[in-house]
């Protein structure tokens, strides 16, 4: 899977990890600090150890996150092959890999703009390579069934941006804080040791006794009046088999939790993302493949705006809260055409104001036009309240 992508400097919420660390921890144990690789290409610095990163400070792992998004996935690849390390950004390639090796082997001799029909006549069908199958059963894929019977997948994670230095199962470790993520929750616990790591793999919710919260992204949040989730994906496509789609997403989360017993009174947690991508479809599966690299350029731009009390605040930067400056216009990519383009535009962390009670995003607003060779530009804007 080609990927190369403009890097965004994200600046990190440093309430996030203030109010991790003012929780009473124990240290690491010394094994852990024996046992952990150092890794110093320049460029990145982190830890690793029983198949987990370890970042110094939250703006080491988002940085780092977006470094590895523009350098692709050789660098990706030979920066973490020595060490052994399994990223999620890694399998994803791999049953990218898988799914072309496989569909050469099944499918040939057949003529790969067929029908789904046509297939299933043949008796053939839509199948997919054993590895294919096992990350879906993993969960860290999903399948979507397209309306002419095609289908097609996606990273079923939280945000695709940080793939790249999350293990197989959606850990990593910022300073002394250990971090799950999952598709739609984010769950947080003190790391004292590698023992943690199966205690919040088998937790369901946040428990006080171990010290473990959750922060959850769920879709009906906006009902409750406090939340909003927006995810709108715009999709233009070139004749039958070929097509670019531009999402822009956003969510607040619902903090739950010991250390967080103040929040969502005064705290939320913003998850923002812009993802282009780019598809071929071959015997009735679209997928991300090396040679369709038809992007080539963004401009975009957005405004959020939230209720704080009496107040309504847009672009705010008010207690750590980070904006990204917006408009952000990379036309054309300083690195080429590509597949799949992704950024955060918000840094991940907790927004606060005042100490007053928040209302959720009051509205947002974004525009995104995306410059595609060969194809009508997909304009992606609209407002949700």
């Amino acid at each position: 899977m080609k990927k190369n992508m403009d890097q965004l400097k994200l600046t990190a919420i440093f309430v996030f990890i203030i109010l991790l660390s003012s929780c009473e921890q124990e240290t690491l144990t010394s094994e852990d600090l024996t046992n952990q690789i150092e890794i110093d290409a320049g460029d990145v610095s982190f830890y690793y150890s029983q198949g987990i990163l370890r970042f110094n400070s939250f703006d080491d792992f988002v940085s780092t996150a977006n470094f590895l998004n523009s350098a692709g996935f050789d660098y990706q690849y030979d920066l973490f092959k020595e060490i052994g390390f399994r990223s999620q950004e890694m399998i994803l390639n791999e049953v990218s890999s898988a799914e072309d090796v496989f569909d050469s082997q099944y499918y040939e001799g057949i003529d790969e703009n067929i029908s789904v029909q046509e297939l299933v006549e043949m008796g053939f069908g839509i199948e997919h390579s054993p590895l294919f199958n096992s990350v879906v059963d993993q969960g860290l894929i999903a399948v979507l069934c397209e309306e002419d019977g095609s289908e097609s997948y996606y990273p079923n994670v939280l945000n695709p941006a940080l793939m790249p230095v999350l293990s197989e199962g959606g850990f990593v470790i910022v300073n002394d804080t250990l971090m799950q993520y999952t598709h739609n929750k984010i769950k947080i616990a003190p790391y004292t040791s590698m023992s943690r790591i199966d205690e919040l793999k088998e937790s369901t919710g946040a428990d006080s006794e171990k010290s473990i919260s959750v922060i959850e992204f769920n879709n009906d949040f906006k009902s409750a009046g406090h939340y909003t989730h927006i995810d709108k994906v715009v999709t233009k496509t070139k004749g039958s088999n070929l097509r670019v789609s531009s999402r822009y997403a956003l969510w607040d989360g619902n903090v739950n939790g010991n250390p967080f017993t103040h929040a969502p009174a005064k705290y939320m947690y913003i998850n923002h993302i812009i993802e282009l991508k780019a598809e071929e479809k071959r015997w009735g599966k679209w997928k991300i493949r090396n040679n369709y690299t038809p992007l080539c350029g963004l401009e975009s731009s957005w405004t959020t705006c939230m209720e704080f009390g009496p107040s309504t605040v847009c672009d705010f930067t008010q207690s750590g809260a980070g904006i990204h400056q917006s408009p952000y216009n990379q036309n054309p990519f300083s690195s080429g055409c590509t597949n799949y383009y992704k950024f955060y535009p918000v840094p991940i962390g907790f927004v606060g104001y005042n100490n007053e009670y928040y209302n959720g995003i009051v509205y947002a607003t974004w525009s995104l036009i995306v410059s595609a060779a060969n194809i009508s530009d997909p304009n992606n804007s609209g407002t949700q309240y």
